[in-house]
């Protein structure tokens, strides 16, 4: 069994780690933003959410990748009405 298989079984839980990086992420990048100015309390804060969104969202986006390279390799499914022929 490949990794793509694997990765990709399911592709709804991948949409869902994907958004709920990109929901962390982006608050992560607004205190990141706002701790570029005095005083920088903000600053860590950032750059952990950021880092936790990315890695979520790159968890789904490989998940989903994984997916369509798993279907891309798969043999094409032959029909009943092929197999007749």
């Amino acid at each position: 069994m490949a990794w793509y298989n694997k990765a990709g079984a399911d592709p709804e839980r991948s949409w869902r780690f994907f958004i709920a990086g990109l929901v962390i992420f982006v608050p992560g990048a607004m205190l990141t933003v706002l701790g570029t100015e005095p005083p920088h309390t903000w600053w860590w804060p950032g750059i952990a959410l950021l880092a936790v969104g990315f890695s979520l969202a790159l968890w789904g986006y490989v998940g989903i990748f994984a997916n369509r390279l798993a279907r891309a390799f798969s043999p094409p499914s032959v029909s009943k009405n092929d197999r007749l022929k």
